[in-house]
């Protein structure tokens, strides 16, 4: 785990508090409440998170990636479907396309989402409607701005879109959408990547935190459950697929801190790469082994660990869209 500051541990505190305040995961657990609300982000806004990225001469709050990470992290401990990964990339990208300041001014306040998304179309007219590929919560988002396979940025405007979304593996929303007025702007491949990279980062803090929260619901249920008399936890068996478990989280928490500072450098492409296939991959680990040693209650609606690998599950399918934008498709699994 890396070394936290003062700042680290005030906003992943602040993170912690804001969850507790809005239904800690219990929330996507409820069938009658929209657990993809506009109010989250609304809320979330106001804590500063959407601008977090954003410098503060374009309304945000100026601070660095490893700050984003930490927030993320914290999220990823309470599942939230919500993209706010996406959000918070996105809002950082804008503030370097003229085009869409009033977009960002109202994003980083709250007052409109904006989320990105990606397609397949090229038509450098774009005379046909765009139909973007699945895009988490889309049922929120008020535009958004469209990465294309030439990794060029097309806004849609409020409106401009419609679409049709469903409940997702992580009772979030998932949608296509269908764009029917949108807008080419001036953006070159390197803010598309940087845009990405960051998406990617976010989520791969966010998966850490994730396995983090299901590794500690599981050895408090090890220590309280008993069997011949004796906890669980004293078992040697599963100690040992504990302790596993805790090293590939170390060694994906490290990963994700370290690539944060190989960001505008050489090895951005590819530290962001490794750190979240590592996040992916630990984040996977340790949902599965919580639900195998939660026994046969890990897998019924009534217990909220199998929630943790639902969505990790979803993330990294999400997430297939990024990497196949920085990186050729063979060598994507």
């Amino acid at each position: 785990m890396p070394v936290w500051s003062e700042q680290d541990t005030m906003i992943a505190d602040s993170a912690a508090a804001f969850f507790r305040d809005v239904g800690e995961v219990s929330r996507i657990r409820s069938e009658a409440s929209n657990v993809s609300s506009k109010r989250f982000f609304q809320r979330a806004a106001e804590q500063g998170w959407i601008g977090m990225l954003v410098s503060q001469a374009h309304g945000g709050a100026g601070l660095g990636l490893r700050d984003a990470l930490v927030l993320m992290r914290a999220a990823g401990r309470h599942l939230p479907p919500e993209p706010l990964a996406a959000a918070i990339a996105l809002a950082q990208a804008m503030q370097h396309v003229p085009e869409l300041s009033d977009v960002l001014a109202r994003a980083v306040v709250g007052e409109q989402i904006t989320l990105p998304a990606f397609c397949d179309a090229n038509d450098p007219d774009l005379e046909t409607p765009l139909w973007t590929r699945p895009v988490a919560g889309l049922n929120l988002a008020d535009a958004l701005v469209v990465i294309n396979e030439l990794n060029e940025l097309i806004f849609a405007p409020e409106g401009s879109f419609t679409g049709d979304t469903r409940r997702s593996l992580d009772r979030g929303f998932v949608g296509i959408a269908e764009v029917n007025d949108s807008k080419r702007l001036r953006a070159g491949r390197d803010l598309c990547d940087s845009l990405i990279d960051t998406w990617l980062m976010l989520h791969a803090a966010e998966l850490v935190g994730l396995g983090h929260e299901a590794l500690s619901r599981t050895v408090n249920y090890l220590e309280a459950r008993t069997q011949f008399g004796v906890p669980l936890s004293s078992f040697q068996a599963l100690q040992h697929s504990a302790a596993n478990v805790y090293v590939q989280l170390a060694a994906a928490d490290a990963l994700v801190f370290e690539a944060a500072r190989a960001f505008d450098t050489a090895d951005q492409s590819f530290a962001t790469l490794a750190s979240f296939r590592c996040a992916a991959a630990a984040a996977d680990k340790a949902a599965k082994e919580a639900i195998q040693m939660h026994g046969a209650i890990g897998f019924t609606d009534e217990c909220e660990i199998g929630l943790f690998l639902k969505r990790a599950v979803a993330i990294s399918t999400s997430c297939r869209d990024l990497a196949r934008h920085r990186v050729p498709s063979h060598q994507i699994n």
